[in-house]
């Protein structure tokens, strides 16, 4: 009997064949998307180093990340401020150089040593104004195999701790028959998906049918122009490592019966 688990972990491993790794690469993500007429989040600059950061002649509000690292590390959502700049996720004020030295502390973490993560850079992308009104736009991950989306995960970042739901791909909650939640690291949602769910799962699947791989995580933002692609996740970290929520055993075997069905798919 194989788990979700047990996939995931070969293809950390490197034992599963021709994973795209480029699409870790925020820039590469992006032209991908462009490339296969998927919307997705405007890059206005990139750095190669932190010392490089430069940050006159923005808009006033803006995003500041690296390219290779996911789960919302290194994200700065910035604002001009009389003193240097707003950061909304820790709701501090930052010099420039205090942003080049923060930067920097991510630049020098050891799992950026790891072989396909190899480049990392920084973008200023263009900031999300959330349709619904949040400061911070909520996320919206979506679990696809092959072209086929089997989980919703909505994440509000404006709480803390944070508020989230997980939906099955017919936009119903998930209860503790199929995911736990820790109630120490996250407060559950009452979200209703019947708006915009379809849409989420339209956008999903196109991006999930383009990516050569038969599973991935597409995030999702709800922008005043309509749903756009953050990123293409190819190893999520949230039910991986199971700190604020867990599958249990017989969905863990359900989904990874999706990517078997998924794999031969593609290989046939």
């Amino acid at each position: 009997m194989e788990y979700w688990h047990q996939y995931l972990q070969r293809r950390i491993d490197g034992e599963e064949p021709d994973v795209p790794w480029f699409l870790h690469d925020k820039i590469e993500c992006a032209r991908f998307c462009q490339t296969h007429s998927l919307p997705v989040v405007n890059i206005l600059r990139d750095f190669e180093t932190p010392a490089e950061i430069n940050l006159s002649g923005l808009p006033l509000e803006f995003v500041l990340k690296p390219t290779q690292l996911h789960s919302a590390q290194g994200v700065m959502v910035l604002s001009e401020h009389p003193e240097g700049f707003h950061e909304a996720f820790h709701d501090e004020v930052l010099t420039e150089d205090e942003i080049r030295e923060r930067q920097q502390e991510f630049f020098d973490r050891p799992e950026l040593n790891q072989k396909h993560l190899s480049g990392n850079r920084l973008i200023v992308e263009e900031k999300v104004v959330d349709a619904d009104g949040y400061d911070i736009p909520r996320d919206f991950k979506v679990y696809a195999f092959g072209g086929r989306v089997e989980l919703i995960l909505v994440i509000d970042r404006n709480t803390r701790p944070h508020t989230v739901q997980w939906f099955d791909r017919k936009l119903t909650p998930i209860g503790g028959d199929r995911i736990s939640y820790n109630p120490r690291k996250v407060d559950i949602g009452d979200f209703d998906l019947s708006e915009i769910g379809p849409e989420i799962i339209r956008v999903g699947e196109a991006a999930s049918s383009a990516v050569p791989t038969p599973f991935c995580r597409i995030d999702l933002y709800r922008s005043v122009q309509g749903l756009v692609i953050g990123e293409i996740t190819l190893t999520p970290g949230g039910l991986y490592f199971g700190q604020s929520y867990t599958l249990s055993r017989t969905y863990e075997r359900n989904l990874a019966q999706q990517w078997r069905d998924a794999e031969k798919a593609q290989s046939s």
